[in-house]
This record gives structure tokens, sequence and C-alpha cells, in this order.
């Protein structure tokens, strides 16, 4: 699929920072139909790295940054972490500040985006926690009332309508989000320009690589 004529630029997303590029990234694909061929595709973040490396993707966009010699890695934002609760909870109507993060009695519902813990969760899962990289399970138990789903702010669905956004104001570290690619000498010289142009208008870097 992901041949053609043309310059082709092969955007890999980690799930969950899809849907918040996905208007920008169409955008910028009609914009300039004419120079190139915008492809992108969705997998979770631990394979992210897979696909830079083996040559599938000409850019990744990932909560973890790649650490190989062949890449190059630019932080693109921070996302705060808010705390999302099925509206019927009781948790809904309360004040959040007068929550007890350390003595918690509920359920945290963590995503581990194929890794074996949660990306941006700064302690391992408690007994009754559900950590697992299917982000469509984990909102599935958020809509049935099943615990707490802490995430980056990028990540809450636009039509979100079962659930309610607790925003702690208290200290907690914001989520990162990377730009990943291969040094510059592996692309061609159009297409390392168009990476460039496409990284500065819709991931917003000063360079590429």
């Amino acid at each position: 699929r992901w041949q053609g004529v043309r310059s082709t630029l092969r955007i890999c997303l980690a799930e969950g920072i899809s849907s918040f590029y996905e208007n920008s990234i169409e955008d910028y694909s009609m914009r300039y139909a004419s120079e190139l061929d915008l492809e992108y595709v969705s997998c979770p973040d631990a394979d992210c790295d897979h696909q830079l490396q083996a040559y599938k993707a000409d850019a990744v966009i990932s909560f973890t940054p790649q650490y190989s010699q062949a890449a190059t890695t630019s932080m693109i934002l921070e996302s705060p972490l808010v705390f999302l609760v099925n509206k019927d909870d009781t948790l809904a109507r309360g004040d959040v500040m007068r929550l007890s993060w350390s003595k918690r009695t509920w359920t945290f519902l963590l995503y581990s985006g194929g890794r074996d813990h949660c990306l941006w969760w700064p302690t391992l899962p408690r007994r009754g926690d559900v950590c697992c990289g299917d982000l469509e399970n984990l909102f599935d138990l958020l809509r049935k009332g099943k615990g707490v789903l802490p995430i980056p702010e990028i990540m809450v669905p636009e039509d979100l309508s079962y659930a309610r956004i607790l925003r702690p104001n208290y200290e907690v570290d914001p989520c990162r989000i990377y730009c990943s690619t291969l040094r510059s000498s592996y692309y061609e010289p159009e297409k390392y320009r168009q990476l460039q142009k496409l990284c500065d208008e819709v991931f917003m870097l000063d360079s590429a690589g």
C-alpha cells in the first residue's frame, strides 16, 4: 500500500495520538496532494520503534523517544494528565481535592501501549488495577463504571459522553509526545525536504532530523 510514483511519506502514530493529529494530517495531505502521498497508520507505542527501524515509517509520533543512534528524536508537546470517570460514579459528583490517591479504594485503568507498565503513571499497578494495551477495552470498562482512567488530555475522545474529566490541581508531571525520524542520510533529498516541511507544519518542529 505504501508505494507510489511521487514522494510518499509514511507516518506511524501511537494509539491514542492518532485522533489528535488526524485532521491536521488529512488537511496537509489535501493541500499538498500534487507533491506527495501522505499515509499514516496507528499502532501500540511499543511497536513504533520497530516501524521506524524496519523502514516501515519515515517518522513516528510516540509517547517514548527512540534511543537508537540511527534515529533523531524531538519532543513536540506536553499534555497534562487528566482522570476520566463514569458520569454515574460518585467521584464525578465529588471534589477531586478530597480524594486520597495514596489510600485509594477504587480501580485504576492503566494503558500500557504494548509495554508492561503504564507509560505515564509513576507507580506500578496495585492489586485490582487493570493494565493493558487495548485502549478500546479500557474505555469500555470506563463506560461500565469499572474504574478511573488516567490519560493525557491529548487522548480524550472528542465525542466523550459517558464520562467526566477530573483535572487534578496538584503537581502531576505532564505526558510528553515525541517525533522520531531516521538520520537524514537515509532519506532521498526530496523526501527529506517533504518530511521537514510536514514536521514543521503539522508537528511544529524546527527540524525533522
